[in-house]
C-alpha cells in the first residue's frame, strides 16, 4: 500500500510571474494506483487562470498534461518505494514551476525475516513467525500495526503438554498490535493474514498474506491377528498362568494397528499408536478385589497391543 503526503502554500506570495499551485492529496491509495493531487495556474496578483490553460505534470517516468483547477491522478507504476518529487509547470507560459515531494510508503509482512511474496504452503502445527516492516516512509514517521488473524480454535500461540497434563495459550490484544506475531495453525485449509498499518498523521493502509494450510488425516486399520489362549505364553516374566489374547512375541500380536497419512505428506512425519487405559479398572482374584494401577496411563508398545490378564488359581474377572 502507499501513502502520499505533500504541502500547500498560500497563493500569490513572492511570485514576480505567474506560477502554479500544486496540492498533493492526502490519502491511502492501492499500490500502483497513482498519486492523486489538484493543480491550478495563478498570474502573479494571485488571480487564477482559465481552465484551458494546460500544466504538465512530471515524476520520475510519469507525465500527464492537465487542465488548470483539474484534480487528477499520476500513475505511480515504475516509482520507486519512498520519496519522490513531483513538478507542475506551465505549458507555454514563462511561470514559475512548484515540486513538491510524495511518499510512497509500502508495508511488507515477512515470514522467518523474509519477505512474503506468494501464498505459503504449511502445516498444522508448524510455528508461524511473522513481522511487518514499514517501507518508505519519511523520517520520524510514527505507525503501530494492528494484526487480523483468524482466532482460537482455529489458531493457537502456544501449548505445554505431558501425559498428565496440557494447557494451550492463545493470541491476545498485545500480540495482535507488535510489529512480530507468533502463532502455529490449527485448522487447515486456505487461511488469510491481514496487518492494519495506521500512521500518527490518522492515515491507514493494510496488506494481505495468504497460507495454504496442510491438515492430514489418517487412514487407521485394526486387524485381529491372535487367539485367546489360556497358558504361560505371554510378556509376564513371573511366569504365571494367564488369559492372553495373542503372544509375547511379534507377529502374533493379538490386534494389529496400522496408520497411513491421507494424502502422503512432504514433511517429515512420525506416526504413533497409543493404547489409553483407565488406570481405575479392577479385578477381583481369590484374595479380592483388587485396583489395577499400572506404570503409567498409557500404553505404547510400538503398533501392537496385547491384553494380559493375571490369575492364580480360580478366578473371577470383571471387565
Amino acid at each position: 500500500m502507499i501513502l502520499f503526503l505533500g504541502t500547500t502554500r498560500a497563493y500569490g506570495q513572492g511570485h514576480q510571474k505567474p506560477y502554479v499551485d500544486l496540492v498533493l492529496l492526502p490519502g491511502t491509495y492501492s499500490f500502483g494506483s497513482g498519486i492523486a493531487a489538484r493543480v491550478r495556474a495563478y498570474d502573479m496578483s494571485g488571480v487564477p487562470l482559465a481552465s484551458t490553460t494546460k500544466i504538465n505534470i512530471v515524476s520520475g517516468n510519469q507525465t500527464k498534461i492537465v487542465a488548470s483547477g483539474e484534480d487528477f491522478v499520476l500513475p505511480s507504476d515504475g516509482l520507486p518505494v519512498g520519496e519522490n518529487s513531483v513538478t507542475a509547470s506551465v505549458i507555454g507560459l514563462d511561470a514559475d514551476n512548484e515540486t513538491e515531494k510524495a511518499y510512497l510508503i509500502k508495508t511488507v509482512i515477512k515470514r522467518d525475516g523474509t519477505p512474503i511474496t506468494a501464498t505459503q504452503n504449511v502445516m498444522v502445527g508448524e510455528k508461524m513467525n511473522l513481522s511487518v516492516d514499514l517501507e518508505g516512509a519519511p523520517n520520524g514517521a510514527l505507525w503501530s500495526p494492528a494484526w487480523i488473524v483468524p482466532p482460537s480454535p482455529n489458531t493457537v500461540k502456544d501449548w505445554y503438554s505431558s501425559h498428565t497434563y496440557g494447557q494451550r495459550s492463545d493470541l491476545n490484544n498485545t500480540d495482535v498490535t507488535s510489529t512480530s506475531l507468533s502463532f502455529a495453525w490449527v485448522t487447515g485449509g486456505n487461511q488469510p493474514v491481514t496487518c492494519i498499518v495506521n500512521l500518527n498523521n490518522g492515515a491507514s493502509f493494510s496488506s494481505l498474506v495468504s497460507f495454504n494450510v496442510t491438515k492430514p488425516d489418517y487412514g487407521f486399520n485394526i486387524e485381529s491377528t491372535g487367539t485367546v489362549e489360556l497358558n504361560t505364553n505371554h510378556a509376564d516374566p513371573g511366569g504365571v498362568t494367564g488369559i492372553h489374547f495373542g503372544t509375547a512375541a511379534a507377529p502374533t500380536a493379538g490386534v494389529q494397528y496400522s496408520g497411513l497419512p491421507i494424502p502422503p505428506l512432504v514433511y517429515r512425519q512420525d506416526i504413533m499408536l497409543i493404547q489409553i487405559i483407565n488406570s481405575q479398572r479392577s479385578r477381583r482374584d481369590n484374595i479380592g478385589w483388587q485396583n489395577f494401577t499400572p506404570g503409567g496411563i498409557a500404553l505404547d508398545n510400538g503398533g501392537h497391543s496385547m491384553l494380559l490378564i493375571h490369575f492364580r488359581e480360580m478366578v473371577h474377572i470383571k471387565a
